[in-house]
């Protein structure tokens, strides 16, 4: 069923407020007044080859173009992708082209043309057109939308809009090509969309390089590979003390913000978060391709002066109480050979770092409280980094576990990291 609507004022078309990405505009198609047809099963070859939403959707466009459908917009939402990863939206215009914009879980459409009855009237799942009505304005101007409904099938509905700049709307013969590739259309947006939560969750969640080795396929009970690479540990000190006192939810919260200032740290400095284990995070920052490994250990350094001033800021703005106890960060650094892969049994398996090289990182963190230093180095992150005049020696420690002691670092001056 199509509901028709005379409503809609004219106004010119608008353009997407916050642009993250535009497509540069291919070689377009001349248009087709008069054809036969549109070919679906075409247009799904196109979608399974596509790398992603956006290629889908440009595609689609010209190809609607190119047969005979007087095209002007076009939007596919799919802001309600995930509650982890939020969602996204592509917008295309014949003049302009593609579009990409990040969209919260909550967001809607932003379709030209479209009421705010026309919305309630998708959430039914209705199909709907609005057309605009006579107007004197000049320039082009959207006269006819289209817009399919999102299915709820257990999946985030994918909302699809069509509009027309053509004097007098879409012909019912344009509306029924439309309406005869629904199921193409979003037989695609809902495998694209799957793909996206897939890669996206498994990165949210497992990290950037376990995703990659995931998909690539390589999850054999045991595969993995040895990588040179520094590695970080952290942990929030007087986290112990506060879970006692502090209720859970509470604490979940002082936890994630406590978290986000050196989980964002090591991302923007290209570590990869390896676990978080109650209030510690075990990361890695793995040797680029071609990069020296005192690249890595600068790179590790910033992430971790960064991740310290982010806790500082944080302590600043919630001084501790009897009820909430302080929990500054403390960081170690080393850098060694680990095993990073599969362990555990069929059932459940954690892709993760194993070796000497972690547990000494592990060991050594434990000792920024009985030296009342934030960051600690081994003797050989300092040599690896190329810089040792940046460090001091804070002597001989013995690590539990350990047979012989090893020498620790710390900043030259620690009062400027």
């Amino acid at each position: 069923m199509i509901v028709h609507t005379n409503k809609t004022r004219q106004r010119r078309t608008r353009r997407p407020a916050l642009r993250v990405r535009k497509r540069q505009l291919g070689e377009q198609p001349a248009f087709a007044g008069d054809t036969p047809g549109v070919d679906w099963n075409s247009v799904l070859e196109h979608g399974r080859a596509a790398e992603g939403l956006a290629e889908f959707v440009e595609q689609l466009c010209w190809i609607l173009y190119g047969n005979g459908v007087p095209l002007s917009y076009c939007a596919v939402d799919l802001s309600g992708l995930h509650r982890q990863i939020g969602g996204y939206s592509c917008t295309w215009t014949r003049s302009d082209g593609l579009t990409v914009e990040r969209a919260g879980f909550r967001a809607r459409s932003r379709a030209t043309g479209a009421t705010s009855t026309l919305f309630k009237r998708l959430e039914h799942g209705e199909l709907v057109r609005a057309m605009a009505e006579p107007s004197a304005a000049r320039g082009p101007v959207i006269t006819d939308v289209l817009a399919l409904p999102r299915r709820g099938d257990g999946l985030d509905r994918p909302l699809l809009t069509f509009a027309t700049e053509e004097p007098g709307g879409f012909s019912d013969q344009h509306v029924d090509r439309l309406r005869g590739g629904i199921p193409a259309i979003i037989t695609i947006l809902e495998v694209l969309a799957l793909r996206r939560i897939a890669r996206r969750i498994l990165k949210v969640y497992l990290g950037r390089n376990a995703r990659r080795q995931i998909l690539r396929g390589n999850t054999a009970h045991g595969a993995g590979e040895a990588v040179k690479a520094v590695i970080w540990v952290s942990d929030l000190r007087g986290f112990t003390r506060a879970s006692d006192v502090v209720p859970g939810p509470v604490l979940i919260n002082l936890l994630n913000r406590a978290l986000d200032g050196p989980m964002n740290a090591i991302h923007a400095q290209g570590g990869e978060v390896v676990e978080i284990v109650g209030d510690g995070i075990i990361a890695m920052f793995p040797l680029e391709s071609g990069q020296r490994i005192e690249q890595a250990c600068m790179r590790a350094l910033d992430a971790a002066q960064a991740a310290l001033s982010a806790s500082d800021a944080l302590l600043a703005r919630a001084p501790a109480g009897p009820r909430l106890p302080r929990m500054p960060l403390g960081i170690a650094l080393h850098v060694g050979d680990v095993f990073v892969g599969n362990i555990g049994n069929r059932d459940r398996v954690d892709f993760t770092i194993i070796g000497p090289a972690v547990n000494a990182a592990s060991r050594m963190e434990k000792l920024t409280k009985a030296l009342d230093r934030p960051l600690l180095l081994t003797a050989d992150f300092v040599a690896a980094s190329g810089t040792p005049d940046r460090f001091q020696s804070l002597g001989m420690h013995v690590l539990r576990g350990f047979g012989d002691p090893i020498e620790i670092f710390g900043l030259a001056r620690p009062d400027r990291r």
